[in-house]
Parts: C-alpha cells; sequence; structure tokens
C-alpha cells in the first residue's frame, strides 16, 4: 500500500465508546504520508475505527470522515510489544493485518512509535515471527509483499 509514499506516520486518539448496548471503544485515525521524494505536501487521510466485540481491541472497522464516509475497512491487531534499543530508549510496536479494499491490497504493517520507524532488530524479530506463522496467508503475504517504508527525516509538517 505505501509503495509510492514516504514518512507514513499514524496517529490513534481515544474516543468516547459508542452508547447503548454494545459501548465499543472507538478511536481517532489519522494517516500522514509524503510522496517518494517529497514532492507535493502532506497527505492525510481520517477516520474512526470501531472495535467489533466490547472489550476486545483487536478486531476494528475503520470509517472515513468528511467525504471518505462512505468508505470503510477491517483490520485486526496481529501483536505489539516493546523493547529496549541499545541506547536505552524503548521502541513500541504493533502489527497490524488490514483486509483489500476498492482502493488496496491486503496487507500487513509493522507499526513502531520511532520517528525512524522499527529499528532494524525490531523489524527483523517480527518478520522471522510472521514468517513463522502457521497462519499461512499471513506468512506468504510477508514473503511476497512486505517492502520497508521509505523515511527521509525531517518528515514535513501539516
Amino acid at each position: 500500500m505505501w509503495h509510492s509514499a514516504q514518512n507514513v506516520r499514524i496517529t490513534y486518539k481515544p474516543l468516547e465508546p459508542l452508547k447503548g448496548d454494545s459501548p465499543r471503544e472507538r478511536i481517532d485515525d489519522k494517516v500522514e504520508y509524503e510522496s517518494i521524494g517529497g514532492k507535493g505536501g502532506v497527505k492525510s487521510v481520517s477516520g474512526i475505527d470501531t472495535a467489533e466485540t466490547v472489550g476486545d481491541g483487536s478486531i476494528w472497522t475503520w470509517r472515513g470522515k468528511r467525504w471518505l464516509v462512505l468508505l470503510s475497512s477491517h483490520w485486526e491487531l496481529l501483536g505489539w510489544g516493546e523493547r529496549t534499543l541499545a541506547d536505552g530508549t524503548t521502541e513500541r510496536w504493533m502489527v497490524s493485518w488490514f483486509a483489500a479494499t476498492a482502493f488496496t491490497k491486503e496487507g500487513l504493517d509493522i507499526l513502531s512509535d520511532r520517528r525512524e520507524g522499527p529499528s532494524k532488530e525490531t523489524a527483523e524479530e517480527v518478520l522471522a515471527a510472521l514468517k513463522g506463522l502457521e497462519a499461512r496467508p499471513v506468512a506468504e503475504l510477508v514473503a511476497k509483499e512486505m517492502v520497508p517504508v521509505a523515511i527521509s527525516l525531517p518528515w514535513k509538517d501539516t
């Protein structure tokens, strides 16, 4: 999905749960990215993620905001963790899988809270674990489709 983008960043902010019989968790979801080479400025896509089940933050439905309100997609949190890097800082990471839509192919993202993206050690460890999964479609997706997203610091501001 990000082959023609660089400096992809996703910001999640908690929202009030849905009201009623099913108070499912919700998060505000803002994706910002630049075209490779930084031409054209920062682009963004915003939406609201709603958990499929109360108390289970692993399966989500994204729905776009504003003119994208008619679009939705399904994604799942496959894993997350944190590790202390050699410089003593802590890196938090997560892996998400998303279903194909009319605009994107099925894919996996390894996200990190580091501006530079996942550390080499974290990326290698997570990729090895994904390749070893018994869920063959995920392992095959990693083997065929996963490529690092380009990072070119400093990021442009929105």
